[in-house]
C-alpha cells in the first residue's frame, strides 16, 4: 500500500473530485475533521480487493494453525 491520500472533510463537497480520487488511486482515502481521521472511503473494487484479501488471508491463518 502507498502513502495514504489525506484530505479535508471540507473536499467531500465535491464529490465528483472524490469518486475520481477513489477510482484513480484504487487506495483508501482517510478523510479529515480538525485534522484528525475520521472517516476512510474508498471505491467498491478497492473494498472487494481489500475484503477478498483479508478472508484470504484469515483461512491462510487457520490452515497453518492446524498443522
Amino acid at each position: 500500500m502507498n502513502v495514504p491520500k489525506i484530505v479535508p472533510i471540507a473536499e467531500l463537497r465535491d464529490t465528483k473530485h472524490v469518486l475520481q480520487m477513489c477510482r484513480e488511486t484504487r487506495e483508501p482515502i482517510i478523510v479529515t475533521k480538525n485534522g484528525y481521521g475520521e472517516l476512510v472511503i474508498m471505491s467498491i473494487e478497492t473494498f472487494t480487493e481489500m475484503t477478498e484479501e483479508l478472508n484470504r488471508l484469515r483461512k491462510q491463518t487457520v490452515k497453518d494453525s492446524t498443522y
